[in-house]
């Protein structure tokens, strides 16, 4: 299955994205499309998303949530993955 957003959610993410300074937090742009996943499977009937495939949905919102705390330096798998790539590369 493959969501499609919607070209308002797609003009929300961008707008968003355009008005990040080159060192601005991404985070909320990660917090935009964070958004649209959510409003793609909170109602009865989402906008173009099949009752069988909101599981899908889900998971991929879950995993985006993770990335989103991963990049943004938060949390405890952020702190673990940043921890594993310093003693891989050799920076103890």
């Amino acid at each position: 299955m493959a969501y499609t957003f919607t070209e308002a959610q797609l003009t929300d993410i961008n707008n968003t994205v355009s008005q990040i300074g080159e060192n601005d937090n991404w985070k909320v742009a990660y917090d935009a499309v964070v958004a649209a996943l959510i409003d793609a499977v909170k109602d009865d009937e989402p906008e173009g998303v099949a009752e069988a495939d909101r599981a899908y949905v889900d998971a991929v919102h879950v995993w985006f949530k993770g990335a989103v705390m991963v990049n943004t330096r938060e949390g405890a798998f952020s702190r673990l993955i940043r921890s594993y790539t310093k003693r891989q590369l050799g920076f103890y």
